[in-house]
């Protein structure tokens, strides 16, 4: 998968596993569904992997204005 699949992503979190900093993190893409159970700092990832989508984005439209 790449950043660019990538259509949403969720975070659920109960009370204790905000208190311990974990949580489940849904990553969508149009086809398929990922969980991950039990991360670390998920809000944090997911501010990580929205960034690197960003950065891919300008990168191929960097690419078609090259090209």
């Amino acid at each position: 998968m790449s950043y660019c699949d990538v259509n949403n992503i969720t975070i659920k979190q109960g009370s204790m596993q905000k208190r311990f900093k974990i949580g489940n993190l849904t990553i969508n893409t149009e086809r398929l569904s990922f969980v991950f159970k039990g991360v670390k700092n998920p809000h944090q990832i997911k501010e990580l992997i929205n960034k690197e989508k960003a950065s891919a984005y300008e990168r191929r439209t960097l690419l078609r204005k090259i090209l």
